[in-house]
C-alpha cells in the first residue's frame, strides 16, 4: 500500500481492510450513479439500456455489457449482481416516493439501536429521518433492506449522494457499510 495512505490510516487510527471496503462500495455506487445518468440523458439512451435487458436471458452478461459501455470499465461477479438489482430497480420505480408508516419508521429506529446510522450519535426517534441507503432517486422504494435512520444533519450531508463510504469513514472513523 502507498506510505502516504499508509500515514493517513494511522493517523486517523483506520484498518486497510475497512478503507479497502469503503472504497469499494464508493466505487460499485459510482457504476451505478453513471449509468442512471446516462439513462437520464436521453429516452433513448433509458430504452437502449432496457432493450439490452430483453435482448438475452443473461442478466449478469447484460449488466457487465452496461458496465463495460457506459462506466468503462469491469466490475466483479458479486457487484454485478448488485447493479442488476438497481437497475432493474431503477425501471420499476414508481414516481412518488411512498410514506414510510410509523411501525417502519420505529423497527428502523429499534434496529440500529436509536442511533444515526452514519455518526452513530444517538437520535430520538421523533428526529429521525428515514434515508434511502441508494438514493431514491437510483431505484425509488424498490429495493429491500435499502432504508436506513439518520440525524437531520447527516441526511442533510448525505442528501441525494452516492459513493460516500469514504466520507463517512473519516467523518466518523466508522464506516456505514451495507
Amino acid at each position: 500500500m502507498n506510505t502516504e495512505i499508509q500515514k493517513i490510516l494511522e493517523l486517523n487510527h483506520i484498518q486497510g481492510d475497512i478503507l479497502a471496503r469503503a472504497l469499494h462500495q464508493d466505487i460499485r455506487e459510482l457504476f451505478l450513479a453513471r449509468i442512471c445518468a446516462y439513462m437520464k440523458e436521453s429516452p433513448e439512451q433509458y430504452l437502449e439500456i432496457r432493450k439490452s435487458y430483453y435482448r438475452t436471458d443473461d442478466d449478469l452478461q447484460t449488466v457487465r455489457n452496461i458496465v463495460r459501455r457506459v462506466g468503462g470499465g469491469e466490475l466483479p461477479e458479486e457487484d454485478l449482481a448488485w447493479l442488476n438489482q438497481c437497475v432493474k430497480a431503477h425501471f420499476h420505480k414508481k414516481p412518488r416516493r411512498r410514506r414510510i408508516p410509523d411501525a417502519e419508521r420505529t423497527a428502523l429506529w429499534q434496529a440500529q439501536g436509536g442511533l444515526c446510522a452514519v455518526c452513530r450519535r444517538p437520535i430520538a426517534l421523533s428526529g429521525l429521518h428515514v434515508d434511502h441507503i441508494v438514493p431514491w432517486d437510483y431505484v425509488g422504494d424498490e429495493l429491500a433492506d435499502n432504508l436506513q435512520a439518520l440525524c437531520p444533519a447527516c441526511n442533510r450531508e448525505k442528501s441525494n449522494r452516492v459513493s460516500r463510504a469514504l466520507h463517512h469513514l473519516f467523518l466518523t472513523r466508522e464506516g456505514a457499510f451495507s
